[in-house]
């Protein structure tokens, strides 16, 4: 729909939101329709068998959870924001590099979300069934193998990094800001699918509180902070963004994994 191919009209911009939409909605309806599966964790028609009701308790245990999580988002994406407005006024140019590569940060991200989830079923499973030894090794589990996947990714990024921003960009000065970019990335990603899946695991059992404080100081103080004064005061751009990330990243990584080692987590009542 961007260009216009396969027998669709070209759009530009526009064509990428309607697929952005078409995409959500798709998504949705395979999230309802699994609501009627037999088979499913969550189905409809159980629900109206056995007349099941919600609680006061239930109730009010999914508001503490779920504004400790809203808060830990908005807190987050105030620190992505205020990095991205300082990134914007490097320049065009290095602003493109620094968007290309927070793409191929997300891409890691996809691979820290799917361990995520697999910690937070396997360590919230293990809790609701009272193994808090178990729930404690699926956790160190997920993490290695995290760290496994987070090796490949930095590997790959180290050693074709500038090439990948080449199929971006035909400019010279772009592509080198870019492949200092992907220098930060090769390390970053590291410390970001690890600090993610102790977050999953300290957040399966409801240490929300602690995964707010820490995303606060984290993203919202330190990766700021860091920022504003390199960039700002020192004048050291791109760099300065990405040691801002960086910090934020190494942050989180200590405070998550610091947490989960305690292993106090394991004994907070929902």
């Amino acid at each position: 729909m961007i260009g216009g191919n396969l027998g669709f009209p070209k759009m530009g911009v526009s064509g990428a939101a309607l697929a952005t939409v078409l995409g959500t909605v798709v998504s949705s309806i395979m999230c309802i329709r699994s609501l009627f599966r037999k088979d499913g964790f969550v189905q409809i028609k159980y629900i109206f068998k056995k007349k099941i009701k919600p609680t006061v308790e239930v109730f009010t245990s999914i508001v503490k959870l779920g504004t400790n999580l809203f808060v830990e988002n908005i807190a987050m994406r105030i620190g992505f924001l205020t990095t991205a407005l300082m990134a914007a006024g490097l320049g065009t140019d290095t602003f493109a590099a620094h968007n290309v590569g927070m793409n191929l940060l997300s891409i890691c991200f996809a691979f820290a979300d799917g361990m995520q989830v697999a910690a937070v079923v396997l360590t919230g499973s293990s809790l609701g069934a009272g193994k808090k030894e178990n729930a404690k090794i699926y956790g160190k589990v997920c993490q290695r193998i995290g760290l496994m996947i987070s090796l490949v990714l930095s590997v790959i990024l180290l050693l074709f990094g500038k090439g990948i921003f080449h199929l971006f960009f035909d400019k010279l000065s772009i592509i080198e800001t870019g492949e200092i970019i992907a220098r930060f990335i090769t390390v970053i990603v590291l410390l970001q699918i690890s600090q993610i899946i102790y977050g999953g695991c300290l957040r399966s059992a409801g240490d929300v509180k602690y995964t707010l404080i820490s995303s606060i100081i984290s993203v919202t103080i330190i990766r700021t902070a860091v920022t504003y004064i390199l960039v700002s005061v020192f004048e050291m751009g791109i760099v300065g963004i990405w040691l801002g990330i960086f910090s934020d990243q190494f942050s989180r990584y200590m405070f998550n994994s610091i947490r989960f080692r305690q292993g106090k987590w394991v004994n907070i009542k929902i």
